[in-house]
């Protein structure tokens, strides 16, 4: 969850009464560029691992914040006990746990202080029953959401194979084309 100005209740989270903090955007771009170890747990429960990166857990950045996807293991006990949850909506917030690299403080006008994370070393992820960034949510998403995102995937995969096999064509041809000019 990235701090938004126009949502600072849900964006911000009141670590004292002076003082609150905001994830950044950009905070989890290079722990994702690396490839960090991140588990999913829920509710902070290394007992009840839901995923690992990089085979049972992926995760990305979008304008909103960090997001994560877990595909559901029917035999899994944990994962069978919290999908009900999150099918009702009981289960609806994320958290996450991290290691910071970079932060920055802001004094701000009337008291208290800001805390910007800028830049972290992401640990955990997950459903959480009572988020510290109200603004987080969890769910599950249809089996024809992902049916709909694989085929719309499929297509952009042939799109750019075309768009690639183009460009080595144009390359090629061009490559041929100074060979001419070279020899005459």
């Amino acid at each position: 969850m990235f701090f938004r100005d126009r949502d600072k209740k849900n964006t911000e989270y009141q670590l004292f009464p002076d003082l609150r903090e905001r994830i950044m955007p950009g905070a989890f771009d290079r722990a994702l560029a690396e490839g960090q170890d991140v588990f999913a747990s829920y509710n902070h429960n290394r007992d009840a691992l839901l995923g690992r990166t990089p085979d049972t857990l992926s995760l990305s950045v979008d304008s909103k914040g960090l997001r994560y996807e877990i595909p559901i293991d029917d035999t899994d006990p944990d994962h069978q006990r919290i999908l009900p949850k999150l099918t009702r909506g009981d289960l609806r917030g994320s958290s996450f746990s991290f290691q910071i690299r970079q932060q920055r403080f802001e004094q701000q006008k009337g008291g208290g202080e800001i805390r910007e994370i800028q830049d972290v070393d992401l640990v955990e992820v997950g459903p959480v029953t009572d988020p510290a960034y109200k603004g987080t949510t969890a769910g599950v998403r249809d089996a024809s959401d992902a049916a709909e995102a694989e085929a719309a995937r499929k297509a952009w995969r042939e799109g750019e194979a075309e768009k690639a096999a183009q460009q080595a064509k144009k390359l090629k041809e061009m490559d041929m084309t100074i060979r001419v000019a070279e020899t005459a």
